[in-house]
């Protein structure tokens, strides 16, 4: 015997799959209504937190919470919802020097692209002479 027909047998009504996924829909927006009302209004004549208050606390909470990642060694970079269409990135902190000098030549080649939208490829040199003045270098080339 069929799982649909005992159910109806037993006086239950019979489930299709347009029923269940209508009642799973009917469910989600049920339960995302209920959460907007349950958020509290602001009170009359409250002003609300200043943006850099709101900010610092955010990043407090991210700080503690990012230390509980990966044993603490996950790093976000975070920029305005209007800047980017990925305003949150997540990174691994490497230990290296190398690796952080790696990072922050790349952020160094997204600022340069921000400026200059032509400005194309990252290289990065290092000197082996230990006398040379310059000794560690980063070009942005400049797309033809």
């Amino acid at each position: 015997m069929s799982t649909r027909k005992l159910a109806a047998a037993e006086g239950m009504p019979e489930i299709s799959r347009r029923c269940a996924l209508m009642a799973g829909a009917n469910f989600a927006i049920a339960a995302t209504l209920t959460v907007a009302a349950v958020q509290p209004a602001p009170a009359a004549g409250v002003e609300s937190e200043h943006p850099w208050v709101r900010a610092r606390q955010l990043a407090r909470e991210l700080a503690a919470t990012l230390a509980e990642c990966d044993d603490g060694q996950c790093m976000a970079e975070i920029y305005p919802a209007t800047a980017s269409t990925l305003p949150v990135l997540f990174g691994s902190i490497e230990g290296s020097a190398e690796s952080r000098l790696l990072y922050h030549a790349k952020a160094y080649a997204r600022a340069a692209r921000d400026i200059d939208p032509t400005a194309g490829e990252m290289w990065m040199g290092r000197a082996v002479d230990a006398d040379n003045p310059h000794r560690f270098n980063i070009v942005i080339v400049r797309e033809a």
